[in-house]
């Protein structure tokens, strides 16, 4: 659909083709949308994060950077406590370019995803990872040292709020 996948090595001497990172594929090199893929062991996602299959997504956008539709998930870990009412059962992601933290509940058995995904703690920073706390009530992230991100009102950030930090979200009853 929107990203291609190429076999460079494939090619007809590849080794003399000059990399260009606004050029998908080189002329003579094995092409592939991200959508044509399939392997018998290949097992489809519970999600997707704001990906390019079965949207209209426009790639003439001008901006590059910010143009590719995802959300860069760098982290994710599987919430499974009690501390945050609600909450059990849940997937929480790190987003590097979307500077946010994703929670997405999962149905009963984990197989499946219930509901729209939820932006949590856009405050302008670039988050690397996450963990939780033992009784569930705290999320540590960890934010990059720099870097853009889409920022808090999604109008594009180079200056971090909180670049190279470990971060504190804290449930209070």
């Amino acid at each position: 659909m929107a990203y291609s996948y190429c076999i460079w090595a494939d090619m007809e001497n590849c080794q003399s083709v000059e990399y260009d990172e606004t050029d998908s594929c080189p002329e003579g090199a094995p092409t592939f949308t991200e959508d044509s893929w399939d392997h018998p062991d290949f097992m489809a996602p519970i999600s997707t994060f704001e990906s390019t299959v079965g949207n209209d997504f426009n790639f003439d956008c001008g901006n590059g950077f910010y143009c590719f539709p995802t959300i860069a998930p760098s982290s994710i870990q599987v919430y499974d406590d009690d501390g945050i009412p609600e909450w059990g059962n849940s997937l929480l992601s790190t987003g590097l370019k979307s500077g946010r933290i994703f929670r997405t509940m999962l149905t009963a058995d984990g197989q499946s995803v219930t509901g729209a995904m939820q932006e949590l703690f856009a405050v302008g920073n670039r988050y690397r990872g996450l963990t939780v706390s033992s009784d569930g009530k705290a999320i540590y992230v960890i934010t990059d040292g720099g870097g853009p991100t889409s920022g808090p009102n999604n109008e594009g950030l180079t200056n971090l709020n909180n670049p190279g930090t470990i971060l504190k979200f804290e449930y209070i009853d």
